[in-house]
């Protein structure tokens, strides 16, 4: 079986997302996943009850036997042997038997041969002791002309069972096999898939009977298949090892996300610290470092505030609390060599592109402007 780039959705929502696989060979898979991940609409996919997907499934001309999950109400008034004779499809094929053996010639005979073929490869003049076979290692109680109708749930499931065993196909589906089975029926079906040779994949909760049997893992997640070339209790290993792998990882950058908020934290009350002090103290810092006057004009100083070429504030400390507005103006007069006669020490002013406000008219003073 080859299967390439399939999908399937139900109601818009992608249960297979483009999956691919070879089911070789001797290939016994066991088909793992949490609930509801899509492991039984694999199996029905792969044995055609769905066909509304997208991708290719190539049988190659193998026969598949999907284990139902359970027997339809309209075959309630068949015995035991009725039923399984007409799933396995041998009914039809006696039927046709009988109908070329009573008009044999020469033009019917390829038919005949190949009719009759495909009964003997489901072993048709056996059928009743294989059957019984079955039914016995099943541990199932009651004879073959019990009605369908008045078996357990438990007994229809080995009926079931024993209708994909006795298939004779190439490739084997079982969903739950082993769901309401006994534990002698449980050993029985798992020492019997052991030693067939058949190509299978298995879906079930019994781990035990899983490693006991399958040699191959598809691990069907989010859509997604992946695959392992190890038996069950070899892919639990793995697994755990995987998840050691992810949980350190995920441990890591929890502990990156940690020291990046640390930092971010750290950056953000350096940030507020500047600024703080900015609003209280740097405003005569910045104006010392460009232009700084001593011994001007009876013993005081003043700082100007410059951004972006232009005068934002000024903020001076007089030592002569009467002075008015015209002598302040006057005296920032002075700091640009407008007037005469005062002596000051001017540093770093070849930096600056003075100008002059009006502090006079702010106060309603004077008219005096300086630009």
């Amino acid at each position: 079986m080859i299967v390439n780039n399939l999908s399937y959705q139900i109601n818009g929502k992608t249960i297979i997302d483009n999956i691919s696989f070879v089911l070789s060979n001797k290939n016994k898979v066991g088909l793992v996943g949490e609930n509801g991940s899509g492991k039984t609409t694999l199996l029905k996919i792969l044995s055609s009850y769905l066909k509304d997907y997208t991708g290719n499934v190539n049988n190659e001309s193998e026969t598949i036997a999907y284990l139902k999950q359970e027997i339809e109400k309209k075959y309630n008034d068949l015995t035991v042997f009725e039923y399984v004779k007409q799933e396995i499809g041998l009914k039809k094929l006696e039927e046709k038997l009988k109908i070329l053996e009573n008009n044999l010639s020469e033009k019917n005979m390829d038919e005949y041969g190949e009719v009759l073929n495909e009964f003997l490869l489901l072993d048709g003049y056996s059928i009743e002791n294989n059957l019984k076979e079955i039914l016995n290692g099943l541990n199932f109680k009651k004879n073959l002309s019990t009605k369908i109708s008045t078996l357990s749930g438990e007994e229809k499931i080995k009926i079931l069972l024993s209708v994909v065993l006795l298939k004779n196909a190439d490739i084997l589906l079982l969903d739950e096999p082993t769901n309401n089975l006994d534990l002698e029926s449980i050993i029985w079906l798992e020492q019997k898939l052991k030693n067939s040779n058949k190509k299978m994949i298995i879906i079930s909760h019994d781990e035990t009977f899983l490693n006991n049997i399958v040699n191959k893992i598809f691990e069907l997640s989010k859509g997604n298949l992946k695959e392992y070339n190890l038996k069950y209790e070899e892919y639990l290993k793995e697994k755990n090892i995987e998840y050691e792998k992810e949980k350190s990882k995920y441990e890591e950058l929890q502990e990156k996300r940690k020291n990046l908020k640390k930092q971010l934290q750290k950056a953000k009350e350096w940030v507020n610290g500047i600024n703080n002090k900015k609003a209280h103290n740097d405003n005569d810092k910045l104006a010392f470092n460009f232009l700084s006057f001593n011994k001007l004009f009876k013993s005081f100083s003043c700082y100007l505030i410059l951004n972006d070429k232009k005068l934002i504030r000024i903020s001076n400390h007089w030592s002569n609390s009467n002075l008015n507005n015209i002598n302040k103006c006057g005296w920032i007069r002075s700091c640009f060599w407008e007037l005469k006669g005062n002596k000051a020490k001017n540093k770093d002013t070849k930096q600056l592109q003075m100008g002059i406000v009006d502090f006079a008219k702010m106060n309603g003073v004077s008219n005096e402007t300086m630009l």
